[in-house]
């Protein structure tokens, strides 16, 4: 089920709530997590989501984050997919993003999301 974009309002509120220093500093947007930081990552296929896998969240902004998983995964630039997030305090998120670029090697691939409002329905 696609969540509505309350939940990326939610987020953002939270993100910036959180580290309000970001909010004041004008050269940098993004925030490294704690590690281990992750997410459950499911890539849309007309309509259908793929198995999810967990991913590492390597840096997160209001607007997107760069995520590694394990090789093989095919994603695309353009590809929709769909995020569980869940904050140390509990708050539970459902994002939707697309992969704006990927960095593939032998033993990771590191790509960008670029997170997208989302309407019920």
């Amino acid at each position: 089920m696609i969540t509505p974009s309350s939940d990326l309002d939610r987020f953002r509120r939270a993100f910036y709530r959180d580290r309000p220093q970001l909010l004041e500093t004008a050269h940098t947007s993004r925030y490294r997590p704690p590690d281990p930081a992750t997410a459950e990552l499911s890539l849309l296929n007309d309509d259908s989501a793929t198995a999810s896998v967990l991913a590492e969240i390597l840096d997160l902004s209001g607007d997107g984050m760069k995520i590694a998983i394990g090789p093989g995964a095919g994603i695309q630039v353009g590809q929709i997919c769909l995020l569980k997030l869940q904050q140390e305090t509990g708050d539970n998120f459902e994002l939707r993003g697309q992969v704006r670029w990927v960095e593939t090697s032998t033993y990771i691939l590191v790509f960008g999301i670029l997170l997208l409002a989302t309407s019920k329905g």
